[in-house]
């Protein structure tokens, strides 16, 4: 899905999840950068498409 988004343009993507919970956990093993709270204390994620290109590169 990443790979389509950024072969369409180049806006950073966000995304949010509860706090201590398996989401988190998983996100955070991908690459996604935590950037503060959003909504009700759910973890705002963001991922770029450097940031992205850099996790593809390096599997």
């Amino acid at each position: 899905m990443l790979n389509w988004y950024f072969d369409q343009q180049k806006e950073m993507v966000w995304l949010s999840t509860s706090p201590n919970t398996r989401a988190e956990k998983f996100y955070q093993m991908q690459g996604w950068k935590a950037v503060g709270l959003y909504g009700k204390g759910e973890i705002k994620f963001e991922m770029t498409k450097d940031i992205w290109q850099n996790i593809i590169k390096a599997q």
